[in-house]
């Protein structure tokens, strides 16, 4: 996703968490692609293919494979912040299944982080890729988050027989998701080991979490106050 659509999410899931109503929507990554299959042969993908590819190959973990449907200068940092994302979530899954165990399912709800997912834009878990449109070497892919409106759209450029997608990552904010995968990862380990009530489990990942979100406020906004770059 660009920087703008970035600076959405963040807003999105940041105000969504901020409410306490963290219940997810949608899919997760690997069930929201449409119908079309995900070819062996990477050079006879089309656009939403190849999106389809760079999360099939992240679900798998093969990040190293999802890299070569990236731009080189922007790899390094969308692979981190997919890590960082998942990682999340799998704190934030086993979270919610202690919390059920312990105090039932709408407590676990209560304690869900699953919207933070929706940051990665058409490589979110709850994106579903809508359409597309090829123009000469470049294509356009629009697709929907959740529930989220209005839709949005990502740009890819035809390299050789195949497509790159263009996105990127705000510097800062992988570090911060990964910070905030710790804190869910504490959370867990204090309704294990130190019997914590439901509401003592809300105030400590409250008080511990808020910082992260302000940090991460504080990145998008200063990334929405930079120039776009162009890739050509």
């Amino acid at each position: 996703m660009d920087r703008r659509q970035c600076i959405r999410a963040f807003a999105w899931v940041g105000g969504f968490i901020a409410a306490g109503a963290y219940t997810s929507v949608g899919c997760r990554r690997s069930e929201s692609a449409p119908s079309a299959s995900v070819s062996s042969d990477a050079a006879g993908l089309n656009p939403i293919q190849t999106i389809q590819r760079i999360r099939v190959e992240c679900d798998a973990g093969r990040h190293s494979a999802a890299e070569t449907y990236l731009l080189a200068e922007q790899r390094k940092a969308v692979i981190a912040q997919i890590r960082a994302v998942d990682r999340l979530q799998s704190a934030a899954e086993a979270l919610a299944r202690r919390a059920a165990d312990r105090f039932g399912l709408a407590a676990a709800e209560a304690l869900d982080f699953t919207r933070s997912a929706d940051v990665l834009g058409v490589l979110s878990r709850h994106a579903r890729l809508v359409s597309q449109r090829v123009e000469s070497d470049r294509a356009t892919v629009v697709y929907q988050v959740g529930d989220r409106l209005p839709l949005e759209s990502v740009e890819l450029m035809r390299r050789g027989d195949g497509w790159i997608l263009v996105t990127e990552a705000i510097e800062g904010v992988p570090e911060e998701i990964a910070k905030l995968a710790g804190v869910v990862e504490r959370s867990i380990g204090g309704l294990l080991d130190d019997g914590l009530t439901l509401e003592e489990l809300r105030r400590d990942v409250d008080l511990r979490a808020s910082p992260i979100f302000r940090r991460l406020q504080h990145l998008t906004e200063s990334a929405s106050r930079r120039p776009t770059d162009q890739v050509d």
